[in-house]
C-alpha cells in the first residue's frame, strides 16, 4: 500500500510575519483624531464588501437579524436603532434603519477607546 501524503503547504505558500514591527503603524498614528466621516467610510466599505444594503425597512432588518418584527419595532420606537429621516414631511413612509450609522457606532466607540489608551 502506498503511504498517504499529507497536504502540507509549501514554503512559498506560508504567510510570514514581519521580523520587526517597523512597518506596522497603529491606527492612532495614521489618523490621530479619527472623525465620524472616517467611521462612516469604514462602515460603508464593510457593508458593500458583504453585500448589505445601506438602509433597510424594519421587516427587512428583522429578517436580517433573525429577530421578531415586534421587537425591532419596539427598539425603533425607543430610539435604540438609527432611523433615516423621512424624505417628505407629512407623508406616510416605512421606517428605515440607517445601516451605515448602525455599523459606524461601534467604530466610533473603538476610536474613543483607542484615544483613551494612548
Amino acid at each position: 500500500m502506498e503511504a498517504v501524503q499529507q497536504n502540507k503547504p509549501l514554503e512559498s505558500e506560508l504567510i510570514r510575519a514581519p521580523k520587526s514591527k517597523e512597518g506596522i503603524v497603529s491606527l492612532t498614528q495614521r489618523n490621530p483624531h479619527p472623525s465620524i466621516a472616517s467611521a462612516m467610510e469604514l462602515s460603508l466599505s464593510y457593508l458593500t464588501a458583504n453585500n448589505i444594503r445601506p438602509s433597510m425597512t424594519l421587516s427587512e432588518y428583522a429578517k436580517f437579524t433573525g429577530m421578531e418584527l415586534r421587537q425591532v419595532q419596539s427598539d425603533a420606537e425607543r430610539n435604540y436603532l438609527p432611523l433615516l429621516k423621512r424624505t417628505i414631511n407629512n407623508r406616510r413612509e416605512l421606517k428605515r434603519i440607517n445601516m451605515v450609522a448602525l455599523y459606524a457606532i461601534p467604530v466610533i466607540e473603538c476610536f474613543d477607546t483607542i484615544e483613551k489608551r494612548v
